[in-house]
């Protein structure tokens, strides 16, 4: 029998850690990383996408970085001591850690949010350039055709309806957030199109064979289904007409004989793009349901950023945001809001992609990356596709053959 060629018994191929990028992502975007002095944290970022999306060659130096920030997280503490024992989770002790040295240095905006949980594997904090910015996991009730999504998130930012003894339904502590000006409230696409009614059971909607057929050569994967079954094929059909599907599964095919891919979509369309299936860990009863794109995004991003600055008094944009663990794009925003940084913000998936129920994220500006480090930080070896030998600097070179960090001088 022929065993899978793997490098040592420890070390991951790229394969996994793509599969795995919105947690690894999560890391390298925390400003616990980021603010280390061993590495170009925003550099080492890059990189890492840039393997995941297959546009740079894949270098183990991620897999280093990665193992000395845990065990940094997991063995020592702020103060550089020792730890006596593990936290139980290195995602939030990272979290608290710079939140409480931002609070040391005069910015307690992440401080006072910390009573909010992240979602499993992802962090409260991300950081953009030289900021830190909060992503506020917003858990609200099931939402259903007709419902008032500025209902829904105003509920969900006081803890839910059914608060009891401060915890929500799913036993996490009920922390209420309240509303700042500048905040950007990021709604999911998809309880908007199911509160628009775009929502249908798998057993109501009928493929024709064409639909069939076609979705048999769409890939499949646990981060979004897309058009890779019959029931959402035949929706993208109703939507944008059998001519222009058949039209983008010929341009898609001739792209895959170049090692091209993402044509379909770009041919077919956004809306067609933003159709979606049941994936595993889909709340019941929209696990056995298919999904069309919202409509006018952007009228539902305005009229919920007046209603909520209405009620709240304050001043906040709103975006509605189509995010999984592989991709992300803003569908629609208000007036003001960066579609950018939202979308940098949300790279690593910050909503979670199954049951967590939290389809609303409050991002918050909470202060500075701390400047923590010398002057001279390793980057990754960065080397394109197709251009073997042509490498990055010599101390990332350096790095990636031996200890991926450097002590200071």
């Amino acid at each position: 029998a022929r065993r899978r060629w793997k490098v040592g018994f420890t070390t991951p191929e790229i394969r996994w850690l793509k599969n795995r990028r919105a947690a690894f992502g999560s890391i390298l975007a925390s400003p616990g990383f980021q603010g280390r002095r061993y590495w170009h944290g925003r550099k080492v970022l890059e990189a890492f996408r840039g393997a995941c999306s297959g546009r740079l060659d894949n270098s183990m130096f991620f897999w280093r970085a990665i193992n000395v920030e845990v065990w940094l997280r997991v063995f020592f503490d702020t103060d550089g001591s020792v730890r006596r024992e593990p936290p139980p989770s290195h995602i939030r002790a990272s979290d608290r850690a710079w939140a409480e040295a931002a609070a040391r240095a005069g910015y307690d905006g992440a401080v006072r949010v910390l009573s909010v949980e992240a979602n499993e594997t992802k962090h409260l904090f991300a950081a953009v350039g030289e900021q830190v910015f909060a992503r506020l996991p917003v858990k609200t009730r099931l939402v259903h055709p007709g419902d008032d999504l500025a209902e829904v998130i105003l509920e969900g930012l006081a803890g839910g309806p059914a608060r009891a003894g401060g915890r929500d339904a799913g036993g996490r502590p009920a922390s209420r957030i309240v509303l700042q000006d500048g905040d950007i409230v990021a709604v999911s696409e998809k309880v908007v199109a199911v509160s628009q009614g775009r929502s249908f059971p798998l057993a109501e909607v009928k493929p024709r064979p064409v639909a069939r057929l076609l979705s048999r050569f769409v890939n499949r994967n646990p981060h979004g289904i897309g058009v890779g079954m019959p029931e959402t094929m035949e929706l993208a059909i109703r939507q944008v007409g059998l001519p222009r599907i058949l039209l983008a599964a010929a341009v898609g095919a001739a792209g895959k004989l170049v090692g091209v891919r993402g044509l379909f979509y770009k041919i077919a369309g956004q809306a067609v793009k933003a159709i979606d299936g049941p994936t595993p860990g889909t709340i019941p009863p929209y696990n056995s349901h298919a999904k069309l794109a919202p409509l006018d995004p952007g009228g539902v991003a305005e009229d919920l950023a007046a209603l909520l600055g209405r009620e709240t008094g304050a001043k906040v944009g709103v975006a509605v945001v189509d995010a999984n663990d592989l991709s992300v794009e803003v569908l629609g925003h208000s007036g003001g809001v960066d579609r950018g940084l939202v979308t940098e913000l949300f790279r690593d998936n910050p909503l979670g992609q199954g049951s967590q129920q939290t389809p609303v994220a409050v991002l918050r500006l909470v202060g500075p990356l701390l400047p923590t480090g010398a002057d001279r930080r390793f980057e990754p070896p960065v080397e394109e596709k197709g251009t073997a030998g042509e490498t990055a600097p010599t101390a990332a070179r350096e790095v990636a053959a031996s200890a991926p960090f450097e002590t200071s001088d």
